[in-house]
């Protein structure tokens, strides 16, 4: 993310509105090895290669770090738009637009919007940062006043597997590894054991055919 969002360092002012402008149009939902695992449990698939497969998502290239890193391929038509989004209308008659993978299967990026996550490769901590999930957000005008730690409250296992995922991909990038080693090393495996046993499982694989060194037990920064 560049650096022009700020670091939240206490909270922030923002609540939700339901508008589902951050599901629609050119918004890159960037997924990391957790979100897969969930995403694939929602649509009772046992692999997270079926994800490609059928088109719910695709890999695009970060051009500044040279790794692969899968995202939501949202819908053409009738205009762009994330494949999870329902639209409903409220008791008022206003449409309200709705997640499918909401509460438990979200992405990360999705569920803490709008604080982002910024890795640091050097202190290997993750830093928080206030990225309004579109321009005009409305949500980012309202009063109510979250703390930074509050908010946080319920995602640590999920920040800790973020993190260790964006230190597997900074150990990878000096590899130039192309798409299809990224798809097949990194993003497919089955979703039927606890994600710690994936995770440990993934980490030991690359380790071998790598040698990046790479552990779960690495360290965050606390919240």
């Amino acid at each position: 993310m560049p650096n022009v969002f700020p670091e939240i360092k206490n909270g922030f002012n923002f609540e939700c509105t339901l508008c589902g402008d951050c599901c629609v149009g050119d918004q890159d939902v960037l997924l990391n090895w957790y979100d897969l695992y969930n995403m694939a449990q929602f649509l009772s698939y046992e692999h997270t290669g079926q994800l490609f497969t059928e088109q719910w998502i695709e890999l695009v290239q970060d051009e500044t770090q040279k790794v692969w890193r899968p995202k939501i391929r949202f819908k053409e038509k009738p205009f762009k738009f994330c494949p999870f989004l329902t639209n409903e209308l409220d008791e008022r008659n206003e449409l309200k637009g709705y997640c499918q993978l909401h509460p438990r299967h979200k992405p990360l990026v999705c569920a803490l919007a709008p604080v982002g996550c910024r890795y640091d490769a050097q202190t290997h901590n993750t830093q928080f940062i206030l990225v309004p999930p579109t321009e005009d957000c409305p949500g980012m005008n309202r009063p109510k006043f979250n703390l930074l730690s509050d908010y946080l409250t319920g995602f640590e296992k999920a920040l800790h597997f973020q993190a260790v995922f964006f230190e597997a991909l900074e150990r990878l990038k000096q590899h130039g590894l192309s798409t299809t080693q990224f798809r097949e090393h990194l993003y497919s495996f089955g979703v039927a054991s606890p994600f710690e046993q994936i995770l440990a499982t993934l980490i030991e694989n690359l380790n071998q055919r790598f040698q990046i060194n790479l552990t779960a037990e690495f360290p965050t920064e606390k919240v």
